[in-house]
């Protein structure tokens, strides 16, 4: 049974309801006629075949489609998304070293993805949602996209590397990229590039380029001013900011990999 909407988007809605268990459940509505409608629903039918993908996105009760819409009955996340709210709501939960762990398996979810040879293109706070148990999963698959098929400039415009303005895609980079402002705008409550990305005459999304170096420079600053319970482990706070700072290196080139993040940056 519906109760009510918790999420709308440009592609579709979400629904909470309860199964016929009296379980709630989230079931997202969209259109079966656009094509990042179909691409996710075939990501999603591809990636719930492999073990233990639950670990990653969110459990898949049934996906069916009409003449119109597909319907997909998935997991809830009564807690919501990324964001520093949950700090602020859960502060025994989301300690320095739970938050250490989170970005852990973040890492751990692009690395499944990256695994798959799967570019994610729309990384952002929105599209991790957190469990019951205060694990992260990715949701929302339209724009995935496989590392031979690709569009630049497809993504939330905020969350897009430097690179994408010019055209230039760097396949499995863009999605590290996107990984560093996804972890600091859940430590901080902003995206600081906001305000050097916007449209010109033409309607066309652009960066200012002459920005770009003290939007990194004010984001490296922003960690001495980390107003979290840290229990004085400001090695931890360090680790954190040159892992937010190695995916913002804005030569895509020198960007790391996730799995040179994963094995170098976070440290233990």
């Amino acid at each position: 049974m519906l109760e009510k909407k918790i999420g709308k988007g440009s592609y579709g809605n979400v629904f909470l309801a309860t199964d016929k268990n009296n379980k709630s459940v989230a079931i997202k509505i969209f259109s079966n006629s656009r094509k990042s409608n179909r691409t996710e629903v075939n990501i999603y039918k591809i990636l719930t075949k492999v073990k233990n993908y639950t670990n990653y996105l969110p459990k898949i009760y049934y996906i069916f489609e009409n003449y119109v819409f597909y319907y997909m009955i998935m997991e809830y996340y009564p807690k919501g998304h990324l964001c520093k709210d949950l700090i602020v709501k859960y502060p025994s939960v989301f300690t320095l070293d739970k938050i250490v762990d989170t970005i852990k398996q973040i890492v751990d979810i692009i690395e499944f993805i990256h695994n798959k040879k799967l570019i994610i293109n729309d990384l952002k706070p929105d599209n991790i949602m957190i469990n019951n148990n205060f694990e992260p999963r990715i949701i929302d698959l339209g724009l995935f996209s496989h590392e031979d098929i690709y569009n630049n400039i497809c993504g939330t415009p905020y969350y897009l590397p430097p690179e994408s303005f010019d055209n230039i895609f760097s396949y499995y980079k863009k999605d590290i990229w996107s990984l560093g402002l996804t972890i600091y705008n859940f430590l901080f409550d902003i995206n600081p590039f906001k305000r050097i990305i916007s449209r010109n005459y033409n309607k066309k999304i652009i960066i200012n380029k002459n920005e770009i170096d003290n939007v990194i420079k004010e984001i490296e600053e922003s960690f001495s001013h980390l107003d979290i319970v840290m229990n004085n482990n400001y090695e931890k706070i360090i680790h954190i900011k040159e892992f937010v700072l190695n995916c913002l290196n804005k030569d895509f080139e020198k960007r790391p990999d996730i799995f040179i993040l994963k094995s170098n940056i976070i440290s233990n």
